[in-house]
């Protein structure tokens, strides 16, 4: 999984990961290479999850959040 390096909080390497209603949970992860605006995530979300970008450290466990397609590249 590829991820936007800002959607990495600082301190412990975790991302925030949305459940199917929507509410934000912080997990454990693995962050590789830094590439411009994004981060290679080799460990932590399953392929095809959604996980938030942009959280800054203000965006709190148990958080609902509103999910947007990723641009087409």
């Amino acid at each position: 999984m590829t991820g936007h390096r800002e959607g990495i909080r600082t301190g412990a390497p975790t991302i925030g990961m949305p459940d199917a209603s929507h509410t934000v949970h912080y997990r454990k992860g693995q962050f590789g290479r830094a590439h411009a605006a994004e981060a290679e995530v080799p460990a932590g979300p399953n392929p095809g999850e959604t996980a938030t970008v942009h959280p800054g450290d203000g965006l709190p466990e148990g958080t609902v959040v509103e999910p947007v397609p990723p641009p087409a590249r």
